[in-house]
């Protein structure tokens, strides 16, 4: 970004984390990846309709399934994508058929659920190496998210956004606006705003 532009844009803090966006929601949950109870391993973040989006993918000749259904699905939709379905845990690498398979079916369970195309869905995995998923608990954990991501929660509690860190969801997140965007750009009058994936950094508050 270029010295004039840049000098545009004020960046603060937006409350709402990842969903501070009009027309975003998301929910996390354990599903049952992680033995432990209660310690988060999947989460889906989606958007009303296809928003634009673009993927930033390592360059390692050994690439999980989940990097190889993604990128395949951004060119196929052209960059229009409705949501990303995300586990830890599992990093679903080194896994061959079976795991494109699976990573496919993530897609299609949580495209299934939005009423969308499986390559509008994103999927991304990280955990254990050479180990396949555990498709029996992913599936229905996939269906209860896509409840909770409009609060329909039986607990009680308060569906939040994730970001994912190494092998962990955490209940954190952040948003920066685009004020200066909105008012010069084509989404004038709209509310968009970039999320943030922090690494070791707590939301701001």
């Amino acid at each position: 970004m270029s010295t004039s532009v840049a000098s545009q844009f004020t960046v603060a803090a937006a409350t709402g984390g990842v969903t501070a966006a009009k027309g975003f929601t998301a929910a996390g949950l354990h599903c049952g990846i992680k033995a432990k109870a209660g310690v988060l391993d999947l989460s889906v973040l989606a958007a009303d309709t296809a928003v634009p989006a673009a993927g930033l993918f390592t360059t390692n000749l050994a690439q999980a399934a989940p990097v190889t259904v993604s990128k395949q699905h951004l060119e196929a939709s052209q960059g229009l994508v409705r949501a990303i379905v995300v586990n830890s845990g599992c990093a679903n690498a080194c896994t061959g058929s079976v795991g494109m398979s699976d990573a496919r079916r993530m897609a299609a369970e949580t495209a299934a659920q939005l009423g969308c195309q499986p390559e509008q869905v994103l999927v991304a995995s990280t955990g254990v190496i050479g180990v396949n998923l555990k498709m029996d608990k992913l599936v229905p954990g996939i269906r209860a998210a896509a409840l909770e991501r409009h609060g329909q929660r039986t607990d009680g509690q308060v569906p939040g956004p994730l970001v994912l860190l190494d092998q962990v969801l955490v209940n954190a997140g952040a948003a920066v606006p685009l004020p200066a965007l909105i008012e010069r750009g084509p989404y004038q009058g709209a509310q968009p705003a970039i999320s943030l994936r922090e690494r070791g950094l707590r939301a701001p508050s």
